[in-house]
């Protein structure tokens, strides 16, 4: 689904509020919140963690609908039991890019990164599947 609604941004961690909140297309350049070179580092974690999740879940909810389970997920990635497949599902938290290598891969998925300059227009950023308000 993709929702091209803009948003006036007010801090970065908006960014990340308004995409959990279903608004889909979000303009905004970091370095004019004069942030330090950590700052905005920890800023680009976020936003790529954010973009892994997102990705995983939508290729998770296609698989569920193909008859999945979380058992299976374990089982293709590794794992013994379901809790920590269970865990990561229910947010990034921590993901490193071996978890979402994993996640990938057990998913039979491949993945994509692009990165852009500040210069150029933001596409649009895919939420995950949640409706924007009024979308329902």
């Amino acid at each position: 689904m993709t929702i091209s609604q803009k948003t006036a941004i007010h801090s970065p961690t908006q960014v990340s509020r308004d995409i959990r909140r279903g608004r889909d297309q979000v303009s905004v350049n970091l370095h004019s919140f004069q942030l330090s070179p950590a700052e905005l580092d920890q800023h680009m974690i976020a936003t790529i963690r954010e973009a892994a999740f997102g990705a995983v879940r939508r290729l998770w909810r296609k698989r569920q609908n193909e008859g999945w389970t979380q058992g299976r997920l374990a089982t293709e990635m590794g794992k013994k039991n379901t809790s920590q497949v269970s865990r990561w599902l229910k947010g990034p938290g921590n993901w490193e890019f071996k978890t979402f290598a994993q996640f990938v891969r057990a998913l039979d998925g491949e993945a994509e990164v692009q990165v852009f300059g500040l210069e150029e227009p933001l596409g649009p950023v895919i939420n995950w599947g949640i409706p924007a308000r009024g979308d329902a």
